[in-house]
């Protein structure tokens, strides 16, 4: 019995966080097969896989997320393999300054809290 597998590529453009952005398109291979979705970045060989499409995105960028910022963090004692692949996120990925939430934004005029 032959297994339905769906083999396409996409361009991913968020990391699911106001900390990182993604400043180069990121190639995502897509595979469907025996229910399961499989989400690799062939360049740095991370994945990320799921139930549904969606669970398979949310555990690459959080895999992709932890990546940089583990990379980002310790980037001066990093090994040959390592430095060339944050090199590459570096390409794709840069850090941003830390979102402020001005108190306008969740209050109600005249400063009170909606809850």
């Amino acid at each position: 019995m032959k297994r339905n597998i769906e083999d396409t590529q996409i361009m991913l453009g968020a990391l699911g966080t106001p900390t990182l952005k993604v400043i180069n398109p990121i190639p995502v291979n897509v595979t469907r097969g025996k229910g399961m979705w499989v989400l690799e970045v062939s360049a740095i060989s991370e994945f990320g896989c799921g139930d549904d499409l969606q669970e398979a995105m949310s555990d690459l960028q959080g895999t992709l997320r932890e990546l940089f910022e583990t990379l980002h963090a310790g980037s001066a004692k990093l090994g040959r393999d390592l430095k060339r692949v944050f090199a590459w996120l570096e390409m794709h990925i840069e850090k941003t300054a830390k979102p402020e939430i001005r108190a306008e934004e969740i209050c109600e005029p005249g400063g009170r809290y909606p809850w």
